[in-house]
């Protein structure tokens, strides 16, 4: 008697034929969403066990995440030189200037060096420091009640170099608009009235910074251009000298009274409401996923193992 005739098989075109038991391998193995449904009803209960303790681990870690909030100020930054509305007889003197060594500029520098200024470490270090700002960014290295940081080994306390790499990375951003030039300052905390604080004193400050330097800057050209004019015995330079010594004045003048002397305030920051992360909603759908999809695979594995050994019996 033939022996295949008693074994369960599929006949294939041309005459092959498989035996049942390696059907039954080969269903079990079979993709689609009729192995999943087999793989979940097979370990159902594993799988919604550690779906469960993904999600509840992704609610833990969302509420569990200090809540970070987002102050953003709109800036336009001042013309190269505000003060050229005031001298306009500036331009007919520029070949004069420039024999003396005078440079007509106006401001120090112009919207690029306002824009890297409110982006540099040295504003920040001005800030921190004069805000006492270091206990406030730390705080979990400072002692509240003693007034004093707690540990006493000075390599360990934190510094304005420690304080700007903090900011630098995580606390303040500073965009430019290409198409209309105008700069977003964006800073993120855990204290949305502080965050509000700091995108307006950065920028006064740095409104400050800059006219302070401007207003140096004008100070040594008048002393140099004062040397000049006593050296001088032309009386034409001379007259030429005090014209260009006006012209510095205003734009000393000018820069004294102008708050706003490299940033126009545009939309000023107002305290956040709402946070900006942790998205709470997203890392807990995020983490259901990712539970389920480690689930399903545990299980796909157990079942495999499981029926291995049958389909290598029925196999023999």
């Amino acid at each position: 008697m033939d022996n295949r005739s008693e074994t369960k098989h599929s006949v294939l075109p041309g005459g092959y034929f498989i035996p049942y038991p390696l059907l039954q391998q080969t269903d079990i193995k079979e993709s689609g969403l009729t192995g999943f449904l087999r793989v979940l009803g097979a370990e159902k209960k594993l799988i919604f066990l550690l779906t469960i303790v993904s999600i509840a681990v992704a609610v833990a870690v969302a509420f569990l995440l200090t809540p970070i909030y987002r102050a953003e100020i709109l800036l336009a930054p001042v013309s190269d030189d505000p003060s050229a509305a005031s001298s306009g007889f500036a331009n007919q003197l520029s070949g004069i200037a420039s024999f003396t060594g005078i440079s007509l500029g106006g401001n120090v520098g112009g919207k690029d060096e306002f824009i890297a200024t409110l982006q540099s470490r040295v504003l920040i270090d001005i800030y921190v420091r004069e805000n006492n700002l270091l206990p406030i960014i730390f705080e979990d290295d400072w002692d509240n009640g003693a007034g004093k940081w707690k540990d006493n080994d000075l390599s360990n306390v934190p510094t304005l170099w420690d304080a700007y790499k903090l900011i630098e990375k995580k606390v303040r951003q500073v965009t430019v608009d290409k198409k209309t030039g105008l700069v977003t300052l964006a800073i993120e905390w855990k204290e949305p009235e502080l965050a509000a604080r700091w995108a307006d004193g950065l920028v006064k400050r740095a409104n400050l910074y800059l006219r302070q330097k401007a207003v140096e800057h004008v100070e040594s050209n008048l002393a140099y251009l004062q040397e000049q004019a006593h050296k001088s015995n032309s009386v034409e330079l001379q007259r030429v000298i005090y014209r260009l010594m006006e012209a510095e004045v205003k734009k000393a003048m000018l820069a004294n009274v102008n708050e706003e002397f490299a940033f126009k305030i545009i939309d000023p920051a107002v305290v956040p409401e709402e946070k900006v992360r942790p998205r709470r909603a997203i890392i807990i759908v995020v983490g259901g996923v990712l539970g389920f999809s480690v689930a399903y695979a545990v299980a796909l594995v157990l079942v495999r193992r499981k029926t291995k050994p049958e389909t290598d019996a029925q196999c023999q």
